[in-house]
């Protein structure tokens, strides 16, 4: 088999594309339309789920000729591997394969399971597999190389929604300075500073224990100075 083989993972909110012979993707971006400037205008998929054809198009064609350039001159078109979410409705993954051989001109294409390969990446034939994405959460039972679509549990719950309780909660303490129009900012927090508690009762508890020292020592710190700025002028009178 002497084609080039594509292997792209398109997301709720990153795109990672790559060739068949490389280990790692060789492109990882945000799944999203740009204008003639290089700024995001539309993320065509919410949730798992394409909700703007026209925009899917748009970012299939500058993944092959912007970030791939495989439309150089005399340059064949590659086949394709996609990773496919097992939300991904039957209809929709014949409209791609349609946009694919039709629009694109590929010679060959093959939708793999995104559970299956997490599987084989990981060195294993079998497994439990849990993604969560940013628009969405699924577990699915990989057996011996086979996905199990009746074992699907699938979530509208996702990276993005950490995001919006993260923006609620620092808008709740005054910190929010406006972050719900920079959402890169509060992702960025997110993926510095947040983690999953071991044990969330005792970690809130902590928190909270320190939250009341801090408040404490910042009242009796304003104390003191208000003391101390009374002090001349009684001293004065």
């Amino acid at each position: 088999f002497s084609m080039p083989v594509l292997v792209a993972d398109v997301g709720t909110h990153l795109t990672r594309v790559g060739w068949g012979v490389d280990s790692q993707p060789s492109h990882i971006y945000r799944t999203a339309t740009l204008d003639e400037n290089g700024q995001e205008v539309k993320n065509p998929i919410q949730r798992g789920l394409v909700q703007d054809w026209d925009a899917m198009e748009a970012l299939w064609q500058d993944m092959f000729h912007k970030r791939l350039g495989s439309r150089e001159e005399g340059a064949a078109m590659p086949a394709v591997v996609l990773a496919d979410s097992p939300s991904v409705l039957e209809r929709e993954r014949e409209r791609t394969a349609e946009l694919l051989f039709e629009k694109f001109q590929i010679p060959a294409y093959f939708v793999g399971s995104q559970a299956v390969f997490s599987v084989y990446s990981a060195g294993r034939v079998s497994s439990l597999v849990c993604d969560l994405g940013h628009g969405t959460t699924h577990c699915m039972a990989v057996h011996e190389g086979f996905a199990y679509p009746h074992t699907v549990e699938r979530m509208e719950l996702g990276g993005q929604d950490a995001d919006a309780y993260l923006t609620a909660q620092l808008a709740e303490r005054n910190a929010g300075l406006g972050l719900e129009k920079t959402p890169g900012v509060v992702r960025a927090l997110k993926e510095r500073d947040v983690r999953v508690a071991k044990d969330l009762a005792q970690e809130s508890l902590r928190l909270r224990t320190a939250a009341a020292v801090a408040a404490a020592a910042t009242t009796g710190t304003a104390a003191a100075s208000s003391a101390a700025a009374a002090t001349p002028a009684a001293a004065a009178a």
